[in-house]
């Protein structure tokens, strides 16, 4: 009788070591899964804040580049107007002084001129 209640105490306690055993195992299954899983979701946030960071970066490029065009536009569109502007006014003047011809004079000057800066930006654009 008490080899047999040795045997069911060792049974007992083998199959609680075994159940430890599993337990454990299981425990280490769950970490390395939830220890992969945190890994994975950090890579994705890293790699995530990397494309924001790269298409930021491009925005605030393409940001600089506007202002810059808008500046050399505008700076051109002031000049341009203001020259216009003082052409009409010797075109005006040369009519108003009743000089018809100075005035067609004064358009083909113009004309020609910007012909010859045309052909020139053409050549220059080009590389002839």
């Amino acid at each position: 009788m008490i080899a047999f209640g040795l045997l069911m105490k060792l049974a007992v306690e083998t199959k609680a070591s075994m159940m430890l055993d599993i337990l454990a195992l299981l425990l280490s299954v769950v970490a390395a899964t939830l220890i992969s899983r945190i890994s994975w979701c950090i890579r994705f946030r890293v790699s995530q804040r990397r494309e924001y960071d790269k298409a930021l970066r491009k925005e605030r490029h393409l940001h600089r580049q506007a202002q810059t065009m808008r500046g050399l536009f505008g700076d051109n569109i002031r000049k341009v107007r203001h020259d216009l502007k003082n052409h009409l006014s010797v075109v005006s003047a040369k009519l108003n002084s009743g000089d018809p011809d100075g005035c067609n004079e004064y358009i083909n000057t113009l004309t020609e001129t910007v012909k010859q800066v045309r052909k020139h930006n053409k050549h220059k654009q080009f590389g002839y």
